[in-house]
């Protein structure tokens, strides 16, 4: 069966370093999945950033859905 990407989603998420996530923090790695009310995204970018206080990661995760495409289906190539 022939699968085709139809929608992707995307979002960004500032992480920051505290004393009780510093462990977590630092293991954060690209492509990584991520689940977030139920739905699994997997991590394209992180970027560390410190601003002489504040030790920060902004995380860039995407989600990919795949379905049937649509001309097979109206071919009759159904299950």
């Amino acid at each position: 069966m022939n699968m085709k990407k139809i929608m992707s989603a995307q979002f960004r998420l500032l992480y920051i370093k505290q004393n009780n996530n510093a462990d977590i923090f630092e293991n954060v790695l690209n492509e990584m999945l991520l689940e977030w009310k139920g739905q699994t995204y997997v991590i394209k970018s992180t970027s560390i950033k410190y601003d002489g206080s504040i030790v920060t990661n902004e995380v860039v995760a995407k989600q990919y859905i795949y379905g049937v495409s649509k001309s097979l289906y109206s071919k009759g190539f159904r299950k």
